[in-house]
């Protein structure tokens, strides 16, 4: 398979993984909401290329972390713990509507901020190594760098559009709803605990 359509694979594949709730897509829509547009894609963009590095690790290294069943009881313990820790952080970050705005932050603090996450994101692993191991074992993919850099290209790309229109939905839809507003960090730690009790339920019970 050519890389272009490689391209597309990872694209859609990323944005497909995207969309259901999680750390990443919720810190964002958060941000949206209580920062505005810009912090919010300056966030999604250190996620994303995080992302570019974690996705080239894990198709590099597929059959290793296949094998390392150790490895993966540890990336399952860490998302429990990350997303309990990011349930209690929404609980406590509360937007201030009809508040004066909060002074903006340099704008790398939200690029860094975006790095420093989406360095916790380790559930990225075992689902690259899965789609990355399915490719090759289709005849779709082959083993080379440009392969690989190709994929994870368009894994960076679905990763950030699917980011962008969370923070696109977020900011519209607090511009029309101030109660809206006062519970969504609500809704965001509900979904971010319960990611977290469906993470330990499956540890328990492989």
């Amino acid at each position: 398979m050519s890389a272009f359509w490689l391209l597309w694979i990872g694209f859609g594949l990323s944005f497909i993984g995207s969309l259901p709730f999680g750390m990443l897509n919720l810190t964002v829509a958060d941000l949206g909401m209580r920062k505005g547009m810009r912090p919010a894609l300056l966030f999604a963009a250190g996620a994303a290329i995080l992302e570019y590095g974690q996705s080239l690790i894990a198709i590099r290294f597929a059959q290793w972390f296949v094998a390392g069943s150790a490895l993966r009881a540890y990336i399952d313990w860490a998302s429990v713990i990350i997303f309990f820790t990011l349930g209690i952080y929404f609980l406590v970050s509360k937007p201030k509507v009809n508040q004066p705005q909060e002074p903006a932050q340099a704008d790398h603090h939200y690029f860094l901020r975006g790095l420093g996450m989406a360095v916790f994101n380790v559930i990225v692993y075992p689902y690259w190594v899965f789609y990355s191991t399915f490719l090759i074992n289709q005849g779709w993919m082959d083993t080379s760098w440009i392969h690989s850099l190709v994929f994870s290209a368009g894994i960076t790309l679905g990763a950030w559009l699917l980011f962008y229109c969370y923070a696109r939905f977020s900011v519209w839809l607090i511009g029309r709803s101030e109660y809206f507003a006062s519970y969504a960090t609500r809704f965001f730690a509900l979904m971010v605990f319960t990611l977290g009790a469906i993470q330990l339920y499956h540890i328990f019970n492989p």
